[in-house]
């Protein structure tokens, strides 16, 4: 894994950055100063769900972060139509 660079920390970490639906992006380890969400993204999927039951939804990750999500959203009921995903390896 190489490390990023200063410019693409510093670009990343002066935003706080919005999906279209209005979510703030959350990074489970961010670099400082990171002004938008912490944790993990299915820390924030009820409250997507709940806002945008309409919605569709495009997870794209770590295989492990991938099936939570998945998961998670097949507890909540979303139709499983409306889910795209794509794993990084």
């Amino acid at each position: 894994m190489h490390e990023k660079s200063s410019w693409q920390k510093i670009s990343i970490a002066r935003f706080d950055l919005l999906t279209p639906d209005g979510s703030r992006l959350t990074l489970s380890r961010p670099h400082e100063p990171w002004h938008g969400l912490r944790g993990y993204a299915q820390q924030q999927v009820p409250d997507i769900v709940q806002r945008r039951a309409d919605g569709h939804a495009y997870i794209c990750g770590l295989d492990k972060m991938v099936r939570a999500n998945r998961q998670l959203l097949d507890s909540l009921d979303w139709d499983r139509k409306r889910i795209g995903y794509e794993n990084y390896v």
